[in-house]
C-alpha cells in the first residue's frame, strides 16, 4: 500500500517537473524571440538613420556647390525604403549690418529639406545639417558662417520646393540655382559695423543654431550701440529663435536661392 502511494507521488513529481521544465523552455524561447526582434528593430532603425545622415551630407555638398557657384544644378539620389523626404517647417533667417546711415540686410523665409524616419529627422537648413531625435538635436555638419571682430561672413541659402514629400524606393533631389548675390559693409574711422544675425525655426533645430552661433562668436559681447550692450552676443528670447549682435570690422552677407523638387 505504501509502495503504491510512493509510486503515485513519484509520478506526480515527474509530471510537475516536466511542466516546470517545459514552462521554463517556453519562457526562455519567448524571451529570446522578443529580445531578438527588439534588437533587430533597433539595429534597423539605427542603420536607416545613419544612412539618412550620410545621404543628407551628400545633399548639403550638392546644394553648397550651387551656393559657391561651381554648378547651376545638381541631382542627389537617395534610397527611402524606410524613410520619406519632406519640405520642413518654414525657417526664417534675418541678417542685418549697419554702419552709420549705411545698411545691408536680407530677410528670407524658406523650407529646409528633411529626411524623416519613425525615430529621427535629419534636416538641411541654411548650410547646416541637423539630426533631431529623442535624445536631442545635434549638428552633423557645421554651418558655413564666420563671426569675429575682424571679419564676418554669413550665408543665406534659401531652399524652396512645390513638392511636399516622397517616400519609398529611390528618389532624387533635383536642385537648381535660381539666383545669387552678395553685399558687404566695412567700418570707417568713425563708424563701426554692427551685425545682427537671427534664426527662427523649430525649437529643436534652434537649440543647435544657438550652440553653433555661440561657438562662432566665441565670447564676444554686444556693442555699445546695441540693446543690452556688454551682455553676451547671443540670446534666446523665446524657444523659436536665437539672435546675435556683434561689432565687426567687415560684414559680408551672401544669398543664394535654390529651388528643389523630389523626383
Amino acid at each position: 500500500m505504501f509502495e503504491r502511494r510512493r509510486d503515485r507521488e513519484r509520478g506526480q513529481s515527474q509530471v510537475i517537473g516536466y511542466v516546470l521544465v517545459f514552462s521554463a523552455v517556453v519562457l526562455a524561447v519567448g524571451g529570446v524571440v522578443t529580445f531578438g526582434v527588439s534588437a533587430l528593430d533597433q539595429v534597423q532603425s539605427s542603420t536607416v538613420a545613419d544612412n539618412g545622415e550620410f545621404a543628407m551630407q551628400s545633399v548639403a555638398a550638392d546644394v553648397e556647390a550651387l551656393y559657391y557657384g561651381t554648378a547651376t544644378s545638381r541631382n542627389t539620389e537617395l534610397t527611402l525604403d524606410s524613410a520619406t523626404l519632406e519640405t520642413g517647417a518654414p525657417t526664417t533667417v534675418n541678417v542685418t549690418a549697419n554702419r552709420g546711415s549705411g545698411k545691408v540686410a536680407i530677410n528670407r523665409t524658406f523650407r529646409p529639406i528633411v529626411y524623416k524616419t519613425d525615430d529621427v529627422n535629419i534636416a538641411y537648413e541654411n548650410t547646416l545639417v541637423i539630426r533631431d531625435q529623442a535624445r536631442g538635436s545635434v549638428a552633423v555638419t557645421e554651418p558655413h558662417l564666420t563671426i569675429s571682430g575682424d571679419r564676418s561672413v554669413v550665408p543665406v541659402v534659401e531652399t524652396n520646393s512645390s513638392v511636399q514629400s516622397v517616400g519609398g524606393a529611390t528618389h532624387q533631389i533635383h536642385a537648381v540655382l535660381a539666383n545669387s548675390s552678395g553685399r558687404s559693409l566695412t567700418k570707417t574711422a568713425s563708424d563701426p559695423v554692427r551685425l545682427n544675425v537671427t534664426v527662427q525655426s523649430v525649437p529643436d533645430r534652434v537649440d543647435v543654431w544657438e550652440r553653433q552661433l555661440n561657438e562662432s562668436v566665441d565670447g564676444m559681447t554686444r556693442p555699445a550701440s546695441a540693446p543690452l550692450a556688454g551682455r553676451p552676443a547671443c540670446r534666446r528670447p523665446d524657444p523659436g529663435h536665437v539672435t546675435c549682435i556683434v561689432g565687426t570690422d567687415r560684414a559680408v552677407i551672401s544669398h543664394s536661392k535654390v529651388v528643389y523638387d523630389f523626383r
